[in-house]
This record gives C-alpha cells, sequence and structure tokens, in this order.
C-alpha cells in the first residue's frame, strides 16, 4: 500500500467525521451510561473478533439498564445507552467505509455516514444536546415516520453555520472516487501527482471561498469569480508550459 492511501481515507471520511464532532463537542454526557452505550455499539464491530468479549459489552448494559428500568423504575441508565447508540451510529459508519471492501459497501457507508451526521448535528444544535432530550427526539422521529405524529426538521441549523463543509465535501468526493478506483484491486496503487496535486489545489482554493461565505456572504460570488480566473489562468499558463 502506497503512502498516498492513508491520505486518501482521511480525506474521504473527513466531512462525516468533522460534522459529527462537532455534536460529541456539545453534547452534554450527565450519565456514564452514555459512554457505555457508544462502545457497546462499536463492539459489534468487532464481536466477530472478540466473541465472548463483543457479546458481554453489547448485551450486558443493555439487559442491566433494562432491569433497572423494571425493578427499579430508574429510566436513566436505559434512556443513556439508547443515546449512546445513536451517538455512535456516525461512529460506526465511518469505520464501515473505512473497512468497506466493496464499492457498494463504500458508497453506502460513506452517505449513510454523512446523512447521519448531518441529522444528529441538526438535532444537537437544535436543543436535543443530552440523554433524555435526544431520546425524546428519536422517539418523535420514529412517531413521525409512522404518521402518528408531526414531521420534524431534519435541515440543520445555520448557526453555526455549514459553509465550512463545501471545501472539505468538495475534497472528500475526489478522495471517494480515487477509493473507488483502488477498492476492486487491493494491489493498485492510489493515483500520486497530478491527482494528489488536483486534491491539494481544491483544498487551497475552496478554504478561503468557505471563509468568505461564513463572514460575509455578500462577497462570496465576488470570490468566487476571482478564483475561477486565477485558476484558469493558471491551467492556461501550466498547459502553456507543458506544450513547451
Amino acid at each position: 500500500m502506497n503512502a498516498a492511501r492513508p491520505v486518501v481515507v482521511a480525506v474521504m471520511i473527513l466531512p462525516a467525521a468533522l460534522i459529527h464532532g462537532l455534536s460529541l463537542i456539545i453534547f452534554q454526557y450527565t450519565s456514564p451510561f452514555v459512554f457505555l452505550g457508544i462502545f457497546s455499539l462499536i463492539m459489534i464491530l468487532l464481536s466477530d473478533r472478540i466473541k465472548w468479549g463483543g457479546i458481554l459489552t453489547v448485551y450486558l448494559p443493555a439487559a442491566y439498564s433494562i432491569y433497572i428500568l423494571v425493578v427499579g423504575g430508574n429510566p436513566v441508565p436505559f434512556i443513556s445507552l439508547a443515546s449512546g447508540y445513536i451517538l455512535a451510529m456516525p461512529l460506526v459508519l465511518i469505520i464501515s467505509m473505512i473497512t468497506a471492501r466493496t464499492p457498494a459497501a463504500l458508497i453506502g457507508s460513506y452517505f449513510t455516514a454523512y446523512t447521519s451526521s448531518l441529522i444528529l448535528y441538526g438535532a444537537v444544535y437544535d436543543g436535543y444536546n443530552s440523554p433524555e432530550k435526544l431520546f425524546i427526539y428519536l422517539v418523535r422521529g420514529l412517531a413521525a415516520y409512522i404518521g402518528s405524529a408531526e414531521s420534524i426538521s431534519l435541515i440543520p441549523p445555520e448557526n453555526p453555520s455549514t459553509a465550512l463543509l463545501a471545501t472539505p465535501t468538495a475534497a472528500s468526493t475526489i478522495a471517494l472516487i480515487i477509493r473507488l478506483m483502488t477498492i476492486t484491486k487491493p494491489d493498485r496503487q492510489v493515483p500520486e501527482g497530478p491527482w494528489i496535486a488536483a486534491l491539494i489545489q481544491a483544498l487551497v482554493l475552496g478554504i478561503p471561498l468557505g471563509i468568505t461565505a461564513l463572514i460575509n456572504p455578500s462577497f462570496t460570488a465576488i470570490a468566487v469569480l476571482i478564483t475561477a480566473s486565477l485558476s484558469l489562468a493558471f491551467l492556461a499558463l501550466y498547459s502553456r508550459r507543458r506544450v513547451e
């Protein structure tokens, strides 16, 4: 495996990891069962390798929280564990993206990781930032899905703005295409040279546009025009140099 492949994978998971990291930062971890739920769901991926350990870490906390709910009448461990499962879902999908071995698995995990991260981000920044509130959000979402309640908005809020996600998403799409080119043939080398240069150029040109859109949206159109003109001039000079 050449040195460029880890870089491609890291750039590919960047948008989902970034937006999910923002959710994890603001979430209020009022119970240790939240961390236990996150750890339990991640261990499902490792249950084939750590059989008994995986079974114990997955089923024992669930059985214990249900026991406390039924016998002790305390719903906090059960709700916190369920909230941990919700928080861990994007992480599980990101890990699945990294370990995917087929194009269908890679594309499926890529879009579900991105979508679930955005939905969770929208919920947490909309005020569902505690285990109890996030569990209520899940119940409301399920009720809306089966048609027994009003629909809830899944659109992420504009504050913090998602404008800065444009650049990582553009670079991630390029990385996804490169990864799809090599996933069916593990011995194939990740393209370097022009591909990596194009990836870096996309980041260098896109980051100022994202910052401009975040700070002063009225200058976004001008910034795009200037960037496009500079890119066109660079391509013209580069092509002329290649011909000479």
